[in-house]
């Protein structure tokens, strides 16, 4: 288990739900490939299906780095660790644009 960059910090209640609610239409999202694919659907429609599922994970990506800015990295800066804030603003940044 990763541990907080400043002991004690951790995404607040919003921003947990707010990824929680994201997971919840990933898996939404994944039905509706299966589903596509069960029914016998067109190409098309799986295709639509899986980029949907596509975009779903980069926003839930993208909100996760948000939330690490506003989170850890803010309050690593504050606590002096401006360099290790700044490493893993780097790194998050790397994972989400790969």
């Amino acid at each position: 288990m990763d541990r907080p960059i400043v002991p004690g910090l951790e995404f607040d209640t919003d921003t947990v739900r707010l990824i929680e609610n994201r997971l919840s239409r990933l898996e939404d999202e994944i039905e509706g490939v299966r589903r596509a694919l069960a029914e016998g659907r067109g190409c098309q429609t799986v295709q639509a299906e899986v980029f949907r599922l596509k975009q779903t994970v980069a926003a839930l990506a993208a909100e996760v780095v948000t939330a690490h800015v506003e989170t850890c990295v803010e309050q690593a800066v504050r606590a002096g660790e401006t360099t290790l804030a700044v490493q893993t603003l780097r790194e998050a940044l790397g994972r989400l644009l790969r």
